[in-house]
């Protein structure tokens, strides 16, 4: 069985379950596991801290009201560092929950349907290690 999740915590947690039940009520084995969209971070520990402390960048209306320039790209920085956080946080969850092996996608945002975002899956899957864990693929 391949399992495919996101690195968000919703999708983990229902992944860790159903990677439970697979082996322990179907007494199946997962050959591999795929964390799909996984964003580069961007930002250092003290970068989010920064943004952390500036909560009013979050609120709803954060980004109608920022005016042009600086204030609309904290908005979008603190908006990313969230969500790098989620991710960060999910992907702990997972690998410390589960032992199999995972290849982690990279979010491709534009390149998802084009030739380069292909090729960029396609030299992930030929690692033979991703996540410091090793990757194994039946062919």
């Amino acid at each position: 069985i391949v399992v495919v999740t996101l690195p968000e915590e919703m999708p983990v947690t229902e992944t860790v379950e159903l990677v439970t039940a697979i082996r322990g009520e179907l007494k199946m084995s997962v050959l591999q596991l795929f964390v799909n969209a996984v964003l580069p971070p961007i930002f250092s520990d003290e970068e989010q801290a920064l943004f952390a402390a500036r909560p009013d960048l979050l609120k709803l209306r954060a980004a109608e009201l920022a005016e042009q320039g600086v204030e609309s790209a904290l908005v979008a920085g603190a908006r990313r560092a969230v969500r790098e956080q989620v991710q960060r946080e999910s992907l702990r969850r997972l690998f410390g929950e589960l032992a199999e092996a995972a290849v982690l996608f990279p979010h491709l945002l534009d390149d998802a349907s084009t030739r380069c975002g292909t090729e960029r899956l396609a030299a992930v899957l030929a690692s033979a290690e991703v996540a410091g864990r090793p990757v194994k693929l039946a062919v």
